[in-house]
């Protein structure tokens, strides 16, 4: 019985010792990248930003705006993170962010409507929600965001996006 316990440790501690790393070996080398958003001249605080590049990447680049509109990026995988963004050609999206709505319910308002008045509620927010976008919808979109950034090795890796420009 002792035997057993201690080959069941030996074969745990390998496990543990050889087949757990921390992600870092599934991102490339990163370089520092700053997205800067604001709205007529003014920083946009609290809003993600996405860098779409390498096809088949287990990885993601992201960031969100600080006081001063800046989005300092960082390339994540699973718990493993490092700053910056590999070298290459990305495109830049912006989380997209509704206007609250007035006279918005607490979950626990809610969860006291009968299921016509919660559909009736859920089709009010989103109705308000798809006429108040304070993000351009194309800057949104995988697919039709005019955002580029090429990231290289040296020099400055930064984009800077006035969304006034976009509506």
């Amino acid at each position: 019985m002792q035997m057993r316990q201690i080959g069941i440790t030996a074969v745990v501690l390998l496990v543990l010792i050889t087949g757990c790393r921390d992600g870092s070996e599934k991102i490339p080398p990163t370089y520092p990248v700053t997205v800067t958003v604001t709205q007529d001249g003014k920083p946009f605080v609290g809003i993600s930003v996405f860098l779409d590049g390498a096809p088949g990447a287990e990885w993601i680049t992201t960031g969100t705006t600080n006081a001063d509109g800046q989005a300092a990026c960082v390339t994540k995988y699973l718990s493993f993170e490092r700053r910056g963004a590999p070298e290459g050609d990305f495109s830049v999206r912006i989380g997209q962010k509704a206007a609250a709505m007035p006279g918005e319910l607490t979950d626990e308002e809610y969860s006291k409507l009968s299921e016509p008045a919660k559909a009736a509620y859920l089709k009010k927010i989103t109705e308000f929600q798809s006429n108040n976008l304070l993000i351009p919808e194309k800057l949104a979109s995988t697919s039709g965001t005019p955002l580029k950034l090429q990231v290289r090795k040296t020099g400055e890796n930064r984009l800077d996006v006035e969304l006034s420009d976009y509506r």
